[in-house]
């Protein structure tokens, strides 16, 4: 590197006093040229900062030689015909450009922005041919590739503005490919902006109300669309109404379960009696079974829970009933009185009660000896609790259980806690005299009080 040319505010001067160099400590003589940290840009200030690896004061000085060497270490710049060159010349005055002189890459870049600060527009700079127009490095040895009209080339020139793509200007691949996919990504953030509002008249489910962005959908058409219908009654469906793919999956399942019921009610009528002391639940899988519940959930009736039912309420739950959430995990069903069931039996209803009441031995045979044989379900609705949540209460509370069988006083204690039932049905439950039951609720109540601690917050002490 020839020269370079710097220009800050005129940044050589001449000084009359006597100064040490910044870098390499020198003398500087008073007829010798150096460069004041004063007069130089924040360009120029930080290209010395990183070279010398701290910060530089105000009114420190620095030789020409070792200037000239931290400036040939930076990135130099051409000085090409047009606005910028007039703009260095007028700043450095009266010194002129050198033939070949260069300029380091801060002070190009601070040309450049002062030009476009002032409004100056900048002539367009002789390119290499052989450079890519937009990271300009050597096309020599790499793959090029031309710049049609289209919107990569709107991206290329907005890019590289000011500067211009010239007459046959190429690109390397990379930066070809770094167009393509600045175009795409704007395509696809444009699209999600107008998407919603042209790939769907309604944004929302017209059943259950919930976004359609991103979601599959279907169309509400055919006996779906009268399901769904019915179920927003008062409300309209819109003509092109839209449903996500829960929904319509489950006005399918609708319309095949009141199929399934239209079949069995055109079978031939078969024999009917009445029962005074028992009630049945209607026929139906598209609802809880519990009238006035609008709650989705139709989850089938474990048989436990319809024979607790039948003991407890003298109601038959029918196979094909459905029960939600809420009422699945329920203990007292008394609320059932208040709602009216029909009391005119089937034939077929007749021998499905008779069979439900019949194998009856899973809940007068609750075994906490052996576990294994409870159903996880029928286990968690007597205790309220899981089994594993069982064997941890037992295990720390087994040292202070005074009697053989220990799980068996726990899970009585459980069942009291729970249902709040009397020590004769409890004696009933378990096959033993109320005398037992209670001297095992009493043992079991110590123990817990005993090792009471926030793992049994779950466990209630009962009176």
């Amino acid at each position: 590197m020839d020269s370079v040319v710097l220009f800050y505010n005129n940044k050589f001067s001449f000084s009359l006093l006597t100064m040490a160099c910044l870098q390499c400590t020198s003398v500087i003589d008073e007829n010798e040229q150096y460069y004041a940290t004063d007069d130089m840009g924040p360009e120029i200030i930080s290209v010395i900062e990183r070279y010398l690896g701290h910060l530089v004061d105000g009114n420190e000085v620095m030789c020409s030689q070792c200037f000239g060497i931290i400036m040939q270490e930076r990135r130099a710049h051409s000085i090409p015909e047009g606005a910028e060159r007039q703009y260095i010349a007028e700043t450095i005055a009266p010194r002129e450009i050198p033939e070949g002189g260069l300029i380091c890459f801060a002070c190009w870049v601070h040309t450049r922005r002062t030009i476009q600060q002032q409004g100056i527009i900048a002539a367009p700079a002789v390119m290499n041919m052989n450079a890519c127009v937009w990271c300009r490095r050597s096309l020599a040895q790499t793959r090029s590739h031309s710049i049609p009209e289209g919107p990569e080339r709107t991206i290329i020139t907005q890019t590289i503005y000011p500067r211009e793509i010239p007459p046959g200007g190429l690109v390397c691949y990379a930066c070809w490919v770094a167009a393509r996919r600045n175009v795409e990504h704007a395509t696809r953030v444009e699209d999600n902006r107008q998407g919603p509002s042209n790939l769907h008249q309604d944004s929302m489910c017209a059943w259950c109300r919930m976004s359609l962005h991103r979601r599959r959908t279907h169309v509400a058409s055919g006996p779906v669309r009268d399901e769904v219908a019915a179920r927003i009654y008062p409300n309209e469906l819109p003509e092109h109404a839209l449903l996500c793919s829960n929904c319509w999956t489950r006005a399918h399942e609708n319309i095949e379960m009141e199929q399934e019921v239209v079949q069995f009610d055109i079978q031939p009528p078969s024999a009917s009696i009445t029962l005074d002391g028992f009630t049945h639940t209607t026929q139906t899988s598209t609802h809880c079974f519990v009238p006035a519940c609008n709650n989705v959930e139709r989850n089938r009736v474990p048989e436990y829970l319809r024979r607790i039912i039948l003991k407890s309420e003298k109601i038959f739950v029918t196979e094909n009933a459905r029960v939600c959430n809420e009422h699945k995990c329920l203990y007292n069903w008394e609320f059932l009185d208040q709602h009216q069931f029909s009391n005119t039996f089937t034939k077929n209803e007749i021998e499905s009660m008779l069979k439900l009441s019949i194998q009856d031995n899973e809940i007068n045979q609750l075994d906490f000896n052996n576990m294994s044989s409870i159903d996880e379900g029928l286990f968690k609705f007597w205790t309220g609790i899981t089994k594993d949540n069982f064997i941890n209460i037992l295990n720390v509370i087994s040292p202070a259980l005074t009697c053989k069988n220990q799980k068996i006083a726990l899970g009585i204690y459980l069942v009291k806690a729970r249902t709040g039932d009397s020590h004769e049905r409890i004696a009933s439950l378990f096959h033993l005299t109320k005398s037992s039951i209670t001297r095992l609720l009493r043992v079991a109540k110590e123990a817990l009080l005993r090792y009471k601690s926030n793992q049994f917050s779950k466990v209630p002490l009962i009176p």
